[in-house]
């Protein structure tokens, strides 16, 4: 296995609610895909979630070394879990295209959260 890129994101709990208490919904329909919405958990845990899948995805997009924008959308990385598993990532549009310039053939991803902050760790890699 061969590492191709890195990305690490940390995101303000206490910022990230400020942002959410004035536009959650509209956040939430340009940043995932309606899938990753449903997986949301209700309750106190919500708002860490949310933060910690969104850090995931900027992660990815670090170590992709493109970041947010030119033709990238953050619904072109999708963010998710089975019961049981690591948290796993999946590419399409414009993402998925770079990955595949780059040789990217799979991902290593970590997400942490506590009351305060959301931290992602996302690392690119290839199985040649």
């Amino acid at each position: 296995m061969k590492l191709l890129g890195h990305g690490i994101d940390l995101i303000s709990l206490s910022s990230f609610r400020n942002l959410m208490a004035t536009s959650e919904a509209a956040f939430l329909s340009r940043t995932f895909q309606k899938s990753e919405v449903k997986e949301f958990p209700d309750g106190p845990k919500r708002m860490e979630s949310i933060a910690g899948r969104f850090a995931a995805k900027e992660a990815v997009l670090k170590a992709l070394g493109t970041g947010y924008g030119n033709g990238i959308a953050f619904t072109d990385v999708r963010v998710f879990r089975e019961p049981g598993k690591a948290p796993s990532v999946v590419l399409s549009g414009d993402a998925k295209k770079v990955a595949s310039t780059l040789g990217i053939t799979g991902w290593q991803l970590s997400i942490s959260h506590s009351e305060e902050v959301a931290l992602a760790s996302a690392i690119a890699v290839s199985e040649k």
